[in-house]
């Protein structure tokens, strides 16, 4: 356990009707008694554990506030240590004449996540489940809210505790024939450890693809809307998000930086992004502008490819096609309230193409086709899997990475099989092991625990 007990404001820092301030740690007793004067004139030190008492806290004769601690006695605490929780009322100034109180008696204000963190160190909850915490804090949508509470109940936990054993088992009979090779005991042939490394790399395989919907439930679909100067880009960005997001002119060059916002559909969560037109310009700011449209569409899951249907299709609009024709995109034929010049066969002509998956006409001015947009941009995201899941989802770039590591590690142990290098296969089989537990902090660096509890709330 830490030595130092600590505490920290663990509701939002504002005015409000109730804030409450958590203590953690050997003096959370000692010194809030010092402090706390109950109303029935209990004692701090004599109540049982998940029990409230009504009282004041006090600097010296002074009343700060009226209250209600609870108290949790180790290690019944979301800290497994001794932890109060003190429920104040929410004026700033109370709140900072309480927690300048407990630092002139001697408890140091938490550092970000260390709450958790020591929950972490005293068993309470993994390394996974400690990240699961701060998920849920900051989830930006129902989905990544779930993924993050699947994650605290410790369904994650199971998967990769079930797969670090297996790694160490099959590194215990590695070791055996290394350590024992002349002793009668039970071994396991090569075929049965090369097959029983492929079963295990399989799991991750699936868990490593899977991760990829995960991080972007968590995360947002990024949609890109791009096209030539004047198609109507940021027309459709303020029709998609119902507000009026971008400035719409019938000047050129309107839109010369990158404009995001978040929305769902239906519950899907998409972060999407209106870009600069594209077309030839001395405008160094605009040329800015174009540059950080390219690096938006190269970093897109899906993009809305705008044409104007009252104009020909001109270079401006194939140079901008090429750019995007290998990513999932749809190309929208906008201006259909106008006469329109374009349809399939011209623009299969035009960008050189055989065939288009999708395709649809909108009118902005009109608010037409919008809803089947809509759906068509669901249909895209069902039919990728991105959230068809409905299982243990990874949605952890740190933990997708230590598969991916762990991964590549099984297959130079399937290598080394291959020639029966016990010694390798057992060095590979550890690092994998590790890379296993490094995810739910069987194996945990410093920097590791310094990554991830930095992103914490103080109070947490």
């Amino acid at each position: 356990m830490e030595k130092d007990t600590i505490t920290a404001l663990s509701t939002y820092p504002l005015q409000s009707a109730i804030a409450v301030i958590r203590i953690s740690g050997v003096k959370t007793f000692e010194i809030t008694s010092q402090i706390f004067i109950s109303k029935n004139n209990q004692s701090v030190h004599n109540l049982s554990s998940l029990k409230r008492i009504f009282g004041f806290i006090k600097d010296n004769e002074q009343i700060i506030d009226e209250v209600i601690l609870s108290v949790y006695k180790s290690p019944k605490s979301y800290t497994g240590e001794d932890m109060i929780e003190i429920s104040c009322h929410g004026n700033p100034i109370i709140i900072n004449n309480i927690l300048n109180l407990l630092v002139k008696k001697g408890i140091r204000i938490a550092e970000p996540g260390e709450f958790t963190k020591r929950a972490f160190l005293n068993g309470k909850i993994d390394l996974s489940q400690a990240e699961a915490v701060c998920d849920i804090i900051t989830a930006k949508n129902e989905m990544a809210l779930k993924i993050a509470l699947n994650q605290l109940a410790g369904k994650e936990y199971k998967v990769f505790e079930k797969l670090h054993s297996d790694i160490i088992n099959i590194l215990t009979y590695v070791e055996a024939e290394i350590d024992f090779a002349d002793e009668d005991i039970q071994k396991l042939s090569m075929e049965q450890i090369l097959k029983e490394i492929k079963k295990i790399e399989e799991q991750i395989d699936y868990l490593i693809k899977n991760s990829e919907s995960g991080i972007l439930l968590k995360e947002g679909v990024k949609i890109a809307i791009t096209g030539a100067v004047n198609t109507g880009k940021s027309s459709l960005l303020n029709l998609l998000l119902n507000k009026n997001k971008a400035i719409v002119t019938h000047i050129p060059g309107t839109t010369r930086d990158i404009i995001e916002d978040n929305y769902n559909i239906d519950g899907f969560p998409v972060k999407i992004f209106d870009t600069a037109g594209i077309r030839e310009t001395d405008d160094i700011i605009e040329i800015e502008g174009i540059k950080r449209t390219f690096e938006t569409i190269k970093s897109a899951d899906i993009v809305l490819f705008l044409l104007d249907g009252s104009r020909k299709i001109n270079k401006d609009d194939i140079d901008l096609f090429d750019k995007i024709k290998d990513k999932q995109h749809i190309l929208i034929i906008n201006k259909i309230d106008l006469p329109v010049i374009i349809d399939k066969n011209t623009i299969k002509s035009a960008f050189n193409i055989s065939e288009i998956k999708n395709i649809l006409k909108i009118s902005c001015l009109k608010n037409s086709g919008i809803n089947d947009l809509t759906k068509t941009i669901k249909n895209i995201i069902i039919n990728k899997n991105i959230f068809a899941v409905d299982d243990i989802i990874i949605a952890n770039i740190r933990h997708k990475e230590a598969l991916t590591k762990a991964k590549v590690l099984l297959q130079e142990a399937k290598e080394s099989t291959k020639t029966k290098a016990y010694e390798l296969i057992a060095i590979d089989l550890k690092r994998a092991a590790d890379e296993i537990g490094s995810i739910i902090g069987k194996i945990t660096s410093e920097d590791i625990f310094e990554n991830i509890f930095k992103n914490f709330c103080i109070g947490k």
